[in-house]
């Protein structure tokens, strides 16, 4: 007698799930300074937006060209101005991360400018939104948050670039010259970089100029 004999094939997810697992461990192990980092970015909002109340309007208006918290002088600037007030801000704490890669003193400055960074989107969101409330909600999100999304991001990579190379030359000093030979490659790589970095930030402020010449209009900020 002949019979049939049926092979039911099981699906195993598995080692699907471990091959996913492993991938999001080689992530996080390739870029846990970056994530550090946007923690520490993450701490500087926080704080900017707890102590906004407790900083006063004359403190909040001598650091206005780092952080936008008066709207009422920008209402009338001509796009070309709010794209330089837009810009310098951020390229303050850009030129910042690259000067400190080239310095032993980077690895611990440069967290501390990012974190003031955050502090100063932190500071702007609870301004705005303390003070105009929903209208204030709708103007940081749609018109303040994308270009500063962008430079966050342009930040944190350039910082994280600016801290390895300190790092470098940190190891330089306790160290023998003979372990960092090829030390002039990595300075032409974070160059490049940090000329990627600027273009981006060019685009974040060219960003934060067009939402506030198309948005800005639409809000009272008396």
């Amino acid at each position: 007698m002949k019979g049939i004999v049926f092979t039911v094939k099981h699906r195993h997810s598995f080692p699907k799930l471990a091959r996913h697992s492993r991938d999001i461990k080689t992530f996080i192990s390739k870029n846990i300074l970056k994530i550090v980092l946007l923690f520490i970015i993450f701490i500087g909002v926080y704080v900017g937006a707890v102590s906004s109340k407790s900083i006063e309007n004359e403190t909040r208006n001598i650091f206005d060209f780092l952080f936008l918290t008066n709207l009422s002088t920008r209402k009338d600037m001509s796009a070309f101005s709010v794209f330089c007030s837009c810009f310098t801000a951020d390229f303050i704490f850009l030129l910042a991360a690259f000067i400190l890669a080239f310095s032993v003193f980077g690895v611990l400055f440069v967290p501390m400018t990012i974190a003031f960074k955050g502090f100063g989107i932190g500071l702007c969101a609870s301004y705005v939104i303390g003070r105009y409330a929903l209208s204030g909600i709708g103007f940081f999100i749609m018109c303040i948050l994308p270009g500063a999304v962008l430079f966050l991001f342009t930040l944190v990579f350039l910082s994280d670039e600016s801290i390895n190379l300190s790092l470098r030359y940190l190891r330089l000093s306790f160290l023998s010259p003979e372990r960092e030979t090829h030390l002039n490659i990595y300075i032409k790589d974070y160059l490049v970089k940090s000329l990627v970095a600027f273009v981006f930030t060019i685009a974040s402020a060219l960003l934060d100029m067009t939402l506030w010449m198309l948005i800005s209009g639409s809000f009272s900020f008396e």
